[in-house]
């Protein structure tokens, strides 16, 4: 088994929680705008509920934009750990 290097291990966990919510935001926008409270009297229609996914909304540039921020923001925490570490064992605390 291969060795994984740390780093990769923090930009996957910070990158897919963020793309999962990318692409659940996105799949849901019509089920969440259907916009059904119609202001009163008898001439609304009725409401057409849409369906709760649509994997048609999502978009792929979107999902990958919020994985590079997500991979970002977990080497951000990985980086600022590992600082905290190194100044830990310099200073010998424990």
């Amino acid at each position: 088994m291969r060795v994984v290097r740390r780093w990769v291990v923090a930009a996957c966990t910070g990158a897919v929680p963020l793309a999962i919510l990318a692409v659940v935001a996105q799949a849901t926008r019509r089920w969440r705008d259907q916009g059904c409270a119609g202001v009163g009297g008898s001439r609304v229609p009725p409401c057409d509920h849409p369906a709760f996914w649509h994997w048609a909304d999502v978009e792929l540039a979107t999902v990958a934009v919020a994985a590079v921020i997500g991979a970002g923001i977990g080497l951000a925490l990985w980086a600022l750990a590992s600082r905290e570490r190194a100044r830990r064992q310099l200073w010998g605390e424990s």
